[in-house]
């Protein structure tokens, strides 16, 4: 109420609302009396009391449903000689139900009667349901070293393709190729032969000797290589390494698989490894100086030497007795010495 002289009484009738009851304000700080009935607050002082020339609240109406609009109605302010003064009414009140709690995400800076609508954020995300920061998730959850949210960084432990990449059963050698997307610092697979009768002789090259990794091998197969020098093979493709066999038997015709991998990376974490198809090694050439491939040695493979050495046989590996990597007379002399022998 703005009043510019004292007031010793009011009536006020209001539309819209159930009142239910009346108090506070400068009526009470005037020790007025206060009634209600549903729709009317009355409040006089029974002292002769008056509420003095102000801009404060009148008094403060409590009620229990109401329509979604309500307004005063008749207002009747009284002097203390009982005589009323002229009384401006103001606008009607309008109940816009909506969120009126400002730290909400749908709050509703026109609403004035709060519905319980109201939606906040959720853990770690703001209002559009983003997480927030370095979050990944509205758990509080970050990603791992991988990328993955709330991951165990098991997920980039990075990967191999084991497979073998040149066989030549000439000389019993078979090329271990790698494929890895991650250094690697030690590695465990075996080879296997069937039918069982090759003998693994020897590791050698490939990216395991370049950087110096210690390789060793069993006969039947198994090979484990690791570095003591904390050098790994960095990602990469190319051969591991270069298997040496040994035929103890009359069969000449074998399949090779690899089988059972393990591979490390410089955390000793454990690499994902595919392996390639087995392969075929044909050892009918591999009997030192059986250039026909007959699985003999006379003098009808001297024959096929000496044809080679004058241009006029196809090149076989098989001929090159010394390993010096030509055909030539000496690997004619050593044929003959092979068969007198």
């Amino acid at each position: 109420m703005n009043n510019e002289e004292p007031v010793a009484g009011f009536q006020i009738d209001m539309t819209g609302l159930n009142i239910t009851g009346a108090s506070g304000g400068s009526a009470t700080a005037a020790g007025f009396t206060t009634s209600t009935n549903s729709s009317t607050v009355l409040g006089f002082s029974l002292t002769g009391a008056t509420i003095p020339s102000g801009n404060t609240v009148l008094v403060n109406i409590s009620f229990d449903s109401s329509e979604d609009v309500f307004c005063f109605g008749n207002a009747i302010l009284s002097d203390s000689s009982g005589s009323p003064y002229d009384v401006e009414i103001g606008d009607c009140f309008e109940v816009i139900s909506g969120c009126t709690d400002d730290s909400a995400c749908n709050y509703d800076p026109d609403a004035t009667n709060n519905d319980g609508s109201c939606e906040y954020a959720q853990g770690s995300c703001n209002c559009n349901g983003n997480p927030t920061g370095n979050y990944c998730d509205c758990n509080y959850n970050v990603d791992d070293e991988c990328g993955v949210c709330d991951g165990d960084g098991g997920s980039c432990a990075g990967s191999v393709t084991l497979s073998f990449s040149s066989i030549d059963g000439s000389v019993g050698t078979a090329e271990i190729s790698m494929v890895n997307d991650v250094p690697i610092a030690g590695f465990q697979f075996v080879i296997n032969d069937s039918p069982n009768y090759l003998d693994l002789i020897s590791i050698s090259g490939g990216s395991s000797a370049d950087y110096g990794f210690t390789v060793s091998s069993s006969e039947s197969g198994t090979i484990v290589g690791f570095t003591l020098t904390g050098t790994n093979i960095p990602a990469g493709s190319g051969n591991l390494l270069v298997a040496t066999f040994e035929n103890n038997n009359n069969d000449q015709t074998f399949d090779l698989c690899l089988s059972d991998p393990v591979f490390s990376d410089p955390n000793a974490n454990g690499v994902s490894v595919t392996l390639g198809a087995c392969v075929e090694m044909n050892f009918s050439s591999s009997l030192l100086g059986d250039l026909n491939d007959d699985g003999l040695v006379n003098v009808l493979d001297v024959v096929v030497l000496v044809n080679i050495v004058l241009g006029l046989g196809e090149a076989n590996s098989a001929g090159d007795l010394n390993n010096d990597g030509l055909i030539n007379v000496l690997d004619v002399v050593i044929l003959v010495n092979i068969i007198l022998s």
